[in-house]
């Protein structure tokens, strides 16, 4: 049975967005289960920082992906009724181009994750026929700011105590996935 573009697109940004949710979500029952086990230390809990983590790079990965696929969905049905630029195109595949030795040559734009998120919600406000629904004064943006140092520090480690993971650090990655899953599903037709 042959499915449309559209129903494609929809299978495949679903997919995507749930295989890595679910990756976070096993990774979360990893800090659970530790949390569970584990003793106070000075009021809080330790948790093993190898599965804290493996959930902060789980967590990012559904940031990413789901924030890419989203994009591309978005830009299929807005290019169905012509209302994207061949730019805003590029720009939402992540596609940059230079120039070497005459020849444009295509290459992976580098776009910083804050920026990728909002630009997600911006091309799904104008699909939707809405203005700019993304409130950056929440709580859960200011713990997405915070999550991406705390990803910068522990894929960057320049000292041991880089891959130290505070409980602190774990809430507001906690919060920042929670609220862009929140915000994801605040439109109808990615509920489904």
């Amino acid at each position: 049975m042959k499915r449309d573009a559209n129903v494609e697109a929809r299978f495949s940004t679903q997919g995507l967005i749930l295989r890595l949710g679910a990756d976070a979500n096993r990774c979360r029952k990893g800090i659970d289960r530790a949390v569970g086990n584990a003793k106070p230390v000075e009021g809080e809990y330790e948790v093993d920082d190898f599965h804290s983590r493996q959930f902060i790079r789980a967590v990012f990965a559904y940031l990413e992906g789901a924030s890419f696929a989203i994009k591309l969905w978005a830009v299929h049905n807005l290019s169905r009724e012509n209302r994207i630029s061949q730019e805003e195109v590029w720009t939402a595949n992540e596609t940059a181009f230079e120039l070497r030795n005459g020849n444009v040559i295509e290459k992976t734009a580098k776009i910083r994750l804050d920026e990728n998120i909002t630009y997600t919600f911006a091309l799904l406000d104008r699909l939707h026929g809405v203005g700019p629904t993304l409130d950056k004064s929440l709580k859960w943006w200011a713990s997405l700011q915070s999550s991406i140092k705390i990803r910068d520090r522990l894929t960057h480690p320049r000292r041991i105590e880089d891959l130290d993971v505070p409980a602190r650090d774990l809430f507001d990655v906690m919060e920042a996935e929670q609220g862009f899953t929140d915000r994801m599903l605040a439109y109808p037709d990615l509920k489904k």
